[in-house]
């Protein structure tokens, strides 16, 4: 069958009954020469097919515009089986007047022509759905709905995702490329998601922005996602829950990112958070990764690769400074963890949190450090630490020099190995007392293995508070230390070594040096 339209056409689904549906290019093609309009406003089962089975093909060669008025509606589809439909160059698919407030707008086997750009907006209170399968928008498109999936899409222009629902989570199965940037917004109160199931493939920017009271995930559960730009994240989520922005969160998934990733936790909800590789592993980072962590709610946490792999070619910047009750960043979480930092690394944290503002390089995993690294902990939170290869199977490469500070009274300062993990910094490399001095807390130096006989001089704040300590640790070059309090045990020290205690705080060292 084949049916020619010459003028507009104009398909209004109204019946009643137990269910009703229009059937428009069931089985042949169509050519719609004019506009087309179609609308439902039925109370029953209802909705509207276009060019639904595979023997359908229908060609619409000018505007398309679409409602949904009633509740208990089903909706408008695109090719639901495996017809094909094309929408001309210079034409555009928009919604009418009356809106789009419940149901599912589906594109399927849907072909735009041109890069003229595409709007589609959804009630905002209803219940609208949209479906993307199997299709190819020419241009820019900004789609906004309760409910948003993608599958085995081609995006050619910029294309902005929004959900704003909360009556249901959304998990995209993958297989999507997007030729533009892509910006991901999530304001709702329910899940997401892309990648689920196969990888998707990013050639320009991502920028996620979660604003609501849940979690948006990408790379959640596919191997082989790829960001041929930068990566922006941003978590200002709000409400009572935990709101999480997770990147690769299965062991079967992992990215790669040719740019510079840039991760921003700065919500008030009860646990805002970002998981950047929770289970699954970043194959690498060309560029840059910033790491801000500054929420207002109970607790805020930045989690860097809890169980596999990161390859960082650029810089590792990361500064914590919040004003939740707990601000915390961990690196490197789990035994199983591994990072390799091209760069240099700068950790600042400066978090007011009431209760605790911790920083972990290398929880329980590895990490090397390629670059110069400058730890400054200027917190005053009552539990405040910069802490690195915490636990017992933790270790630490230091390739080059190492820069510690605290600059305030309440600090608890800066430790290496403090629960029985190791540390090598390498031959010729130096660690130092930065600009800002180290005024209080412990410098803790435990499981912490010098290489080579370069000499190190570590001078704490004479009228200050500050601990040097060192536990079971090998210096290999002249030292010379120098604090208000100095404990020394199970600790090597090679060559000529000057302890010098300035305080008023009494000392005792176990012994075993």
């Amino acid at each position: 069958a084949y049916l020619s339209v010459g003028g507009n056409s104009s398909f209004n689904n109204a019946a009643s009954g137990n269910y009703s549906r229009m059937y428009i290019g069931e089985n042949g093609d169509i050519d719609f020469s004019g506009s087309v309009y179609a609308k439902t406003n039925s109370s029953v089962y209802s909705d509207i097919y276009f060019h639904r089975t595979g023997n359908s093909h229908v060609n619409f060669s000018d505007n398309i515009m679409l409602e949904s008025l009633h509740a208990n509606t089903r909706g408008i589809y695109f090719g639901s089986s495996s017809g094909t439909g094309t929408l001309a160059a210079g034409k555009t698919v928009t919604i009418g007047a009356g809106g789009f407030i419940a149901g599912r707008l589906q594109f399927r086997n849907f072909t735009q022509l041109g890069n003229t750009p595409q709007t589609l907006v959804l009630n905002a209170s209803g219940t609208g759905y949209i479906e993307l399968y199997d299709s190819d928008w020419g241009g820019d498109i900004n789609f906004s709905a309760p409910r948003i999936t993608s599958r085995d899409t081609q995006y050619r222009g910029t294309t902005v995702l929004t959900k704003v629902g909360g009556i249901g989570s959304d998990n995209s199965f993958g297989g999507n490329i997007f030729y533009g940037n892509l910006q991901i917004n999530n304001s709702g109160s329910t899940y997401f998601s892309f990648g689920h199931t196969v990888s998707d493939d990013f050639r320009g920017d991502v920028e996620i922005n979660n604003s609501g009271t849940s979690n948006t995930n990408i790379a959640y559960g596919s191997i082989g996602n790829t960001i041929a730009g930068n990566l922006l994240v941003n978590n200002t989520a709000s409400g009572a829950s935990t709101t999480f922005v997770n990147v690769c969160v299965s062991s079967n998934s992992s990215l790669a990112v040719n740019g510079n990733v840039t991760l921003n936790n700065a919500g008030s909800s009860n646990q805002c958070g970002i998981s950047f590789a929770n289970s699954g592993k970043i194959l690498s980072i060309g560029g840059n990764l910033v790491v801000n962590n500054n929420t207002t709610g109970n607790r805020g946490y930045v989690n860097i690769v809890n169980r596999d792999t990161l390859n960082l070619v650029g810089d590792l910047t990361i500064t914590n400074s919040g004003s939740s009750s707990r601000e915390e960043i961990t690196i490197a979480y789990y035994s199983t963890a591994y990072i390799n930092i091209g760069g240099n690394t700068s950790l600042v944290n400066s978090s007011s949190a009431s209760n605790s503002s911790f920083c972990y390089l290398g929880n329980s995993g590895k990490i090397d450090f390629n670059g110069t690294i400058i730890l400054k902990n200027s917190s005053a939170s009552p539990n405040s630490s910069i802490r690195l290869g915490y636990t017992s199977t933790a270790h630490n490469n230091f390739k080059e020099n190492i820069v510690v500070e605290t600059t305030v009274a309440n600090s608890d300062g800066i430790q290496f190995g403090e629960a029985g993990g190791t540390s090598t910094l390498f031959a010729t490399k130096t660690v130092t007392i930065g600009a800002g001095g180290f005024v209080a807390g412990k410098l803790g130096f435990r499981g912490f293995t010098q290489v080579g006989n370069t000499a190190h001089t570590l001078a704490l704040d004479a009228s200050g508070t500050a601990l040097l300590a060192n536990y079971d640790s090998d210096w290999g070059g002249d030292i010379n230390f120098s604090a208000p309090r100095i404990s020394t045990r199970g600790t090597r020290y090679r060559r000529t070594a000057i302890l010098s205690k300035l305080g008023a705080v009494s000392d005792y060292s176990v012994g075993g040096n």
